[in-house]
């Protein structure tokens, strides 16, 4: 049989209140504080998660929007050069329109000048011819 003396006995009851002061003291305090440990970590790795979901939804709507914003800008950018060249073309043909006015101008001005020139040419050699008539004649008289 086994032969409990009075010491054993005061040894294993130590040894069970140290055990129970020790788990009520410091094992489930330390157990409590590794749980609260994992659950922020838990909670901390689910809200980066819910973040990062987030932020990759986000990023991709700003690359859609740059995109749509790029494309209106190459398509403003088209309409801006087609209207230039629209403009220019219209300057263009006014400019043409306009010279062709001014050598229409130019060329009855000239017409008028010349027809001027040649009635006084014409009205010179009537005179002349007038003069010459009239020496001809007071030199035969």
């Amino acid at each position: 049989m086994v032969n409990l003396d009075f010491s054993s006995l005061l040894v294993s009851v130590i040894l069970f209140v140290l055990l129970f002061v020790l788990q009520r003291l410091y094992f489930k305090p330390v157990s409590e504080i590794f749980q609260k440990r994992s659950q922020i970590l838990e909670e901390n790795k689910n809200t980066f998660n819910i973040l990062l979901s987030k932020y990759n939804e986000i990023e991709s709507i700003l690359h859609e929007r740059i995109g749509e914003a790029m494309n209106k800008v190459e398509e403003h950018k088209e309409r801006m050069r087609k209207e230039a060249q629209a403009e220019a073309n219209s300057i263009i043909e006014e400019a043409k329109l306009r010279a062709e006015e001014l050598k229409k101008e130019a060329k009855n001005r000239m017409e008028k000048e010349f027809e001027e020139s040649k009635r006084q040419i014409k009205k010179e050699l009537e005179n002349l011819a007038d003069r010459l008539m009239e020496r001809i004649l007071e030199e035969k008289i």
